[in-house]
C-alpha cells in the first residue's frame, strides 16, 4: 500500500491515479518513506484550508465539481494510455468500428428529421432543387392620357308623366253648400281646378287621402288651380267642402297645367300651377301687385322649396334649384314670374 502525496489517501501500490483526488503517480516511484500518521489525519494543506476558510461548509462550493472534473480527466487519460499501448492492427479495427457507428448514427438522425419534416408539411419531397426564373419582359411606357372634353350643359328634366298608361280623363265634381265627395283618380300627379260662385260667406276645401290638407280657405267667390298627389302614396280620394253656394272641382293630369319655357315669363291671377321646360332654370324674378293677403311661391323638383312667403305686394329675385320642374303660386291678385337659364 502507498499514500497519495496530494491528499494522503491510502491506495494500492500498482495504482497510477488517486481515486480520491485524481493525482497521477509516477510510473517509477521511489520507495516512500513512512508517512507520519499525524500527517494522514491532519495533512498540512487541509489544516491550512481549515484556517483559511471559516465557512460552515468543510470545502469550497466548487470542490466537488473540481473533484469530479479531475476524475473524468484522469479516466480519459487512462483510456488514452491504454489506446496508445494497443497494437496498430487493433487501433485500425477500433477506428473503423467507430466510423461505422458514426455513419449509422448520422443516417438515423437524418432519417428521423426527414420523416418529421414531411409529417409537419415543412419538407416537400416533390419540390425540385431550384426553379428557372423567367427573364423579365419589357414593360411598355405609359400611354398619353387624353385631355378632358367639355361636358355638355345638362338639359332641363320635365316633370315625369305616366308613359305606361294613357293620360287619365278629367273628373268633374259639382255641388251646393257643404258636402263630402268621394272620387276615383289614379295615383299620379294632378291638379284640381276649384271654382266657387258664391258672392259672400266662407269657402273652404280639404283634400283627404293618407293625410288631410287644407287647399282653400277664403271669403266670397274663388277660382284657382292647386296641385295634388305630388308625393308618392299621397293619393287623394275625397274632398270635403264648406260653402254657402254652388261650387265645382275638376281633377286633371298634371300635364294639363300651363307651361313656361325657360328662359321666359308667365303671368297669372290668384292660385295657379305651371310646369317648366326648356333650359335649366337659374334665377326667378317674381312680382305681385296685390294690396293685402298672403302671397307664397313653392318650387318642386327632387324636393319642395318655399321661395316666397309674405303679406301684400312683393317684388324680388330668388334662386331656383336646377332640378325644378313645377312652380306653385298662392295669391289673391295678379302676379308675374320671369325665369332665366344657367
Amino acid at each position: 500500500m502507498k499514500y497519495c502525496r496530494q491528499c494522503g489517501n491510502q491506495v494500492p501500490d500498482d495504482t497510477r491515479f488517486c481515486g480520491h483526488c485524481g493525482y497521477k503517480f509516477e510510473q517509477t516511484q521511489q520507495p516512500q518513506e513512512p508517512i507520519n500518521p499525524s500527517f494522514i489525519e491532519h495533512p498540512p494543506h487541509v489544516a491550512e484550508k481549515q484556517k483559511t476558510f471559516q465557512s460552515p461548509e468543510p470545502y469550497p462550493n466548487n470542490y466537488q465539481s473540481n473533484k469530479n472534473t479531475n476524475i473524468e480527466n484522469n479516466f480519459i487519460g487512462r483510456q488514452w494510455e491504454k489506446f496508445r499501448n494497443t497494437s496498430n492492427k487493433n487501433k485500425l479495427i477500433i477506428v473503423v468500428v467507430l466510423l461505422i457507428i458514426l455513419c449509422c448514427s448520422c443516417s438515423m438522425v437524418l432519417s428521423v428529421i426527414n420523416k418529421t419534416g414531411q409529417a409537419l408539411g415543412v419538407i416537400s419531397t416533390n419540390t425540385p432543387f431550384y426553379t428557372k426564373t423567367p427573364a423579365p419582359t419589357n414593360t411598355e411606357g405609359p400611354t398619353s392620357t387624353p385631355k378632358p372634353t367639355n361636358t355638355a350643359r345638362p338639359t332641363h328634366t320635365p316633370l315625369p308623366t305616366n308613359t305606361t298608361e294613357a293620360t287619365p280623363s278629367p273628373v268633374v265634381l259639382k255641388g251646393t253648400g257643404d258636402s263630402v265627395v268621394d272620387f276615383i283618380f289614379p295615383d299620379v300627379p294632378a291638379i284640381a281646378h276649384i271654382i266657387s260662385t258664391s258672392p259672400g260667406g266662407n269657402f273652404a276645401v280639404w283634400s283627404k287621402g293618407d293625410s288631410e290638407d287644407l287647399l282653400v280657405n277664403t271669403i266670397g267667390a274663388y277660382d284657382g288651380i292647386l296641385p295634388i298627389n305630388l308625393q308618392q302614396g299621397e293619393q287623394v280620394k275625397r274632398f270635403k267642402v264648406n260653402a254657402t253656394g254652388e261650387w265645382s272641382i275638376t281633377i286633371s293630369h298634371i300635364s294639363s297645367s300651363r307651361k313656361l319655357k325657360v328662359p321666359g315669363s308667365i303671368n297669372g291671377n290668384g292660385d295657379d300651377v305651371f310646369i317648366l321646360n326648356g333650359e335649366v332654370p337659374d334665377i326667378a324674378t317674381i312680382s305681385c301687385s296685390q294690396s293685402s293677403g298672403n302671397f307664397a311661391v313653392w318650387s318642386y323638383g327632387n324636393q319642395s322649396d318655399l321661395l316666397v312667403n309674405t303679406i301684400g305686394a312683393y317684388d324680388g329675385k330668388v334662386e331656383l334649384s336646377q332640378d325644378t320642374v313645377l312652380i306653385k303660386i298662392k295669391a289673391e291678385g295678379p302676379w308675374k314670374v320671369d325665369i332665366s337659364n344657367k
